[in-house]
């Protein structure tokens, strides 16, 4: 609910009305304490959002599949929070736009590394889901199966989704005026090679393209930069949305049993009618059967053609594990890159103590030394986040202050 207010007052331009104000539109830029606020803000709700999704994602059974009913029950769950967990990040990154350029780029970048972790759940769903419906332990084998023909359209839209994140970060990457804190070489070097792997990631992410006939279903349903956060993001939201995608499941798998029912009642009868086709001898007979035949080849072949390109390919197997965790990494990598002393600068913190982010990293011993930018909300974060991550960024940063210090 605050998310939602926040996204609402951000979002609205002072001279809209109710009636006409798009969910696209974002009122002035934020800036000075305002904009650490808010950055704050998006930042914890990012954080209690993770939190929320790793908790959930224990409760799904691996390996064996649905072991019990409560197990059945928690895999929906599970995917339920995911929806909330992803409707939360496309708000974030909507809301994001009317701050700063480097703060924009940290939480997209943060949304990023969310993005792949719903996705790497709903990916584990959808097997549990998948084996329970093939060995019917506990459960509707049917039920399972339209909860995993859910989850794997989820994983469809995720694809669009980190296509569109890893094009903002992209974008904001190409800002004039944005520039990595540090050494002045060493501060370029890093951002090519960041900028070099965004653009690797997003020729991979191609692979999950949605083909031109569905764009506009898909923009519709999950557009990243646009979301409906009206409804203010409530727990029973993603519960709902999940009830009503089971139910359109439901209904197109019994539309097309009946559609392939009538399908072959009408090959029936055509089979039946070329068997003795009126006036005609017996050697026009076998030409009218071949050609009839031939033609009905023909259609079989470019239906199965013409659903094979409708179809795009889920973002999941091996393959797409493996881009997961490099989107993932990307995300992590700019976070690191980019130290700024609003909130912790461990990708991974989870911390959610005190009445903000900014008094989470605001108290003594929070700031590192070594650079004196970078804060954590701990020791222990601290430590996590030093060897082959935060220090390299800390001496290229320690090495310019030393620069300007002798000038």
């Amino acid at each position: 609910m605050l998310l939602a207010a926040v996204c609402t007052c951000i979002s609205t331009k002072p001279d809209s009305s109710s009636s006409s104000s798009s969910g696209g539109s974002v009122g002035p830029a934020v800036s000075g304490l305002a904009a650490k606020q808010l950055f704050s803000l998006l930042a914890t709700c990012l954080k209690a959002a993770d939190q929320r999704l790793n908790s959930s994602s224990s409760s799904i059974s691996d390996g064996g599949g649905c072991t019990s009913d409560s197990d059945v029950k928690a895999n929906p769950m599970a995917l339920a929070h995911c929806l909330d967990s992803q409707q939360l990040c496309l708000a974030v990154l909507n809301t994001c736009k009317a701050i700063e350029q480097p703060l924009q780029l940290l939480l997209q970048a943060r949304c990023l590394s969310q993005f792949t972790n719903i996705a790497t759940v709903v990916q584990r769903c959808m097997a549990a889901m998948q084996t329970a419906a093939a060995e019917q332990q506990g459960c509707s084998g049917e039920v399972a199966g339209t909860v995993a023909a859910v989850a794997s359209k989820q994983l469809v839209t995720l694809a669009a989704v980190l296509q569109l994140t890893v094009d903002a970060c992209n974008a904001s990457f190409a800002a004039a005026d944005l520039q990595m804190p540090g050494d002045a070489a060493a501060a370029a070097e890093a951002l090519a090679q960041l900028q070099q792997q965004g653009e690797a990631l997003q020729q991979q992410l191609q692979l999950y393209q949605v083909p031109p006939k569905q764009q506009a279903q898909q923009q519709q349903g999950s557009s990243a930069l646009e979301p409906n956060v009206s409804s203010g993001g409530g727990s029973g939201s993603g519960e709902q949305h999940l009830q009503q995608q089971i139910i359109q499941e439901q209904d197109q798998q019994q539309g097309q049993h009946k559609q392939q029912q009538q399908q072959q009642q009408q090959q029936q009868q055509q089979q039946q009618s070329e068997a003795q086709p009126p006036g005609c001898s017996s050697s026009t007979k076998d030409l009218c059967r071949a050609s009839s035949t031939q033609d009905c080849q023909q259609e079989q072949a470019e239906e199965q053609q013409q659903n094979s390109m409708e179809q795009q390919q889920p973002f999941q197997g091996q393959q797409a594990e493996q881009l997961a965790q490099a989107l993932q990494q990307y995300g992590d990598a700019i976070c690191l890159q980019l130290p700024v002393p609003y909130w912790c600068c461990n990708p991974t913190c989870s911390n959610l103590q005190g009445w903000s982010e900014l008094e989470l990293v605001s108290g003594k011993g929070s700031r590192c030394s070594g650079c004196a930018t970078a804060r954590f909300c701990s020791k222990s974060c601290q430590q996590q986040c030093w060897k082959g991550q935060h220090a390299p960024v800390c001496k290229r940063i320690a090495a310019a202050r030393k620069g300007q210090c002798k000038e």
